[in-house]
């Protein structure tokens, strides 16, 4: 007997239009399966991107807010100097030392430039996160949707609103589970 994996990858002996029916009594087609299947598969991958890309941008936050914080260490080492070499020197005073002093100038223009790929990182990570989310809430919804034209195969009379509103009513996150409660007290 074939493997599911087989049977999904050979589309001239397993036509789209072959009808299956699932464990749970849905009845559908393989070409639904490998719809579903393939976008699971495609969401695994993206998500796995995502994660790794994650990943390397908290490593790189990680280094430039380490280098940055040094940076700022030794901009407050040398301004603390200064300052203990003439201690009646005003703020206007210190910061025009700290601009002729080339090796402040140097820390301060390090620290903007980390400041400024911080502040990408942290754009380009919320990026990701909303492409995550998107991409979640799209399964999601999906399913649902899936699970839904299951229930309305076997139950064509189905109110599909006033299913998910049972469901969301009664925090019952499965749309399967919320038609056997929903059912089972119409039953009794």
């Amino acid at each position: 007997m074939a493997t599911l994996q087989e049977i999904l990858g050979n589309k001239t002996q397993y036509g789209d239009d072959v009808k299956m029916t699932l464990s749970d009594g849905t009845e559908t087609t393989l070409g639904e399966v490998r719809k579903g299947y393939m976008m699971e598969s495609d969401y695994r991958k993206k998500t796995s991107q995502v994660a790794e890309a994650k990943r390397g941008l908290d490593q790189e936050r990680q280094q430039f807010e380490a280098a940055r914080l040094d940076a700022e260490a030794k901009l407050e080492a040398l301004a603390a100097k200064l300052i203990k070499r003439e201690p009646d020197t005003t703020q206007l005073e210190l910061e025009r030392e700290l601009q002729a002093n080339p090796v402040a100038k140097a820390l301060a223009e390090q620290v903007k430039g980390l400041n400024d790929k911080l502040s990408r990182l942290e754009q380009a990570t919320g990026g990701l996160y909303e492409e995550v989310k998107q991409n979640r809430q799209s399964a999601m919804v999906d399913q649902h949707r899936r699970v839904l034209d299951g229930i309305k195969a076997k139950d064509p009379d189905l109110d599909e609103a006033e299913l998910v509103t049972y469901a969301k009513s009664n925090y019952v996150p499965r749309l399967d589970l919320a038609y056997r409660l929903l059912t089972e007290e119409k039953r009794m």
